[in-house]
């Protein structure tokens, strides 16, 4: 993610199955999460992301590349 923005659920559609991940402040005790996601599809393909941002907005990448990283930005930000 672009920015810090705790609370974002990321979620990634196979033809098989949706895998999610939490942006969360931290774990455990004095602990911090990156602002960043690693799902390992193996040879499977996604066929869409879908990013539900704090506040309700959604962002939605179809057919998104594989095997390097996205930067993504919630809507109407710099970077999206």
């Amino acid at each position: 993610l672009a920015t810090p923005a705790f609370g974002t659920r990321v979620e990634v559609r196979t033809a098989e199955r949706s895998f999610f991940r939490w942006h969360v402040a931290g774990d455990s005790f004095r602990s911090q999460s990156a602002p960043a996601f690693h799902f390992g599809l193996g040879k499977t393909r996604p066929l869409e992301i879908r990013i539900a941002w704090p506040g309700g907005r959604m962002t939605t990448i179809s057919n998104p590349p594989v095997n390097q990283w996205l930067k993504v930005s919630p809507p109407g930000q710099a970077g999206h």
